[in-house]
C-alpha cells in the first residue's frame, strides 16, 4: 500500500493594516501566529493555501457561497506555492485538489510519469537512508548504551553484578556506569555484561 507523508499546518487568519513606503494603507491577511513562527512557515512551506469563502451572485440573482482554495496572492492575502503549474485558485474539493497537485508535479517533469516515479523512488531511498543513520546515531548515544546495560544487569545474580561493578570501575573509572558518558567505555562495558 502506498503511503504519503506530509506536514499540514492549519491555522486561523488575522488581518493587519500595512502602510507602504508611499504612505498607502491597506489590509493584509496573514497567519494568526507569532512573528517568528510565521517566518519559519513562510520560509519552509511548499504551499501556503488560503481557504476563501466568497459570496457571488447566482443565476437567479440571489447571493450564493463559493468556497475556494487560493494559491496565488492578490497582494492582500498571504498565500503561494513553489509549484509553477498550480492555478491561482480551485474549488475547495478534495478530488480537485489531488488532481491539481498530481498535474502540477507531473508538469515539473514535462509530463513524464516514469521520471516522476524515479524521482519518488530516489526520495524514498534517501529518506530511508536518513532514518537508518538517525537510528544508528541514537543507538550509539551514552543513554542508549546505558539502557542496554541496565536491561542485561537487571536479570543477573548478585555475584555477577559485583563482577560487572569491578569491570565498570576499571574501564569507566566508576562502579556506577550510569555516571559515565564515555561511549567507547560504555560499549566495552555492554560487551562485558553480555559475556557474563
Amino acid at each position: 500500500m502506498e503511503q504519503l507523508v506530509g506536514v499540514f499546518i492549519i491555522g486561523h487568519e488575522k488581518t493587519k493594516k500595512i502602510t507602504n513606503r508611499d504612505g498607502f494603507e491597506y489590509d493584509f491577511t496573514t497567519f494568526n501566529v507569532l512573528g517568528k513562527t510565521s517566518d519559519i512557515i513562510e520560509r519552509e512551506a511548499d504551499m501556503i493555501i488560503y481557504g476563501d469563502l466568497q459570496t457571488i451572485k447566482g443565476e437567479d440573482g440571489t447571493p450564493q457561497e463559493r468556497r475556494t482554495l487560493r494559491f496565488r496572492s492578490d497582494g492582500n492575502i498571504l498565500c503561494g506555492t513553489r509549484f509553477r503549474n498550480f492555478p491561482k485558485e480551485i474549488d475547495n474539493d478534495v478530488t480537485t485538489f489531488i488532481k491539481t497537485f498530481k498535474d502540477a508535479v507531473l508538469g515539473l517533469y514535462g509530463g513524464n510519469e516514469k521520471a516522476v516515479e524515479e524521482a519518488k523512488a530516489e526520495q524514498e531511498a534517501k529518506a530511508e537512508k536518513q532514518a537508518e543513520n538517525l537510528v544508528v546515531q541514537e543507538a550509539n548515544t551514552p543513554e542508549a548504551i546505558k539502557d542496554k546495560i541496565t536491561l542485561v544487569i537487571e536479570t543477573m545474580e548478585k555475584e555477577d553484578k559485583i563482577k560487572c561493578a569491578k569491570f565498570f570501575k576499571e574501564t569507566l573509572g566508576n562502579a556506577d556506569y550510569k555516571k559515565s558518558d564515555d561511549v567507547e567505555g560504555l560499549t566495552k562495558a555492554l560487551e562485558f555484561v553480555k559475556s557474563v
